[in-house]
């Protein structure tokens, strides 16, 4: 949930791939986002540079970002294989688990490159 223009807002993906934004207050679908090439997996919505964005995560191994109060997407990351969840950490950090790894980006940082950790070698 985040605040647009002093309203609470959801965002929800599905199976048919699509990215929507929901005013909580109105019960009304704002806008969609986008689509991914599939069922969206997972969501998540985080400040990206003083500004509410969605981050969408896909079976068609992206992640997307996508400004709520515009809805224009802002960066796609492209991963070797679908992930299985997404967070963003109290200090912006986007982590996305994958099979076996996970993937970390610092905030500010460019996509790609990321940084893989590894669940099993644990580095």
């Amino acid at each position: 949930m985040a605040s647009v223009g002093g309203r609470a807002h959801a965002v929800t993906g599905g199976e048919d791939g699509a990215v929507r934004v929901w005013d909580l207050e109105a019960g009304e679908e704002v806008r969609e986002l986008g689509r991914h090439e599939g069922a969206v997996r997972c969501a998540a919505v985080a400040s990206v540079g003083g500004r509410a964005h969605a981050i969408t995560a896909g079976n068609d191994a992206t992640v997307r970002v996508s400004d709520l109060l515009t809805g224009a997407g802002t960066a796609v990351l492209c991963l070797p294989e679908s992930p299985q969840e997404l967070t963003v950490a109290a200090d912006g950090t986007l982590v996305v688990a994958l099979a076996d790894t996970l993937v970390a980006l610092e905030p500010g940082s460019d996509l790609p490159p990321f940084l893989p950790w590894d669940s099993v070698t644990r580095v």
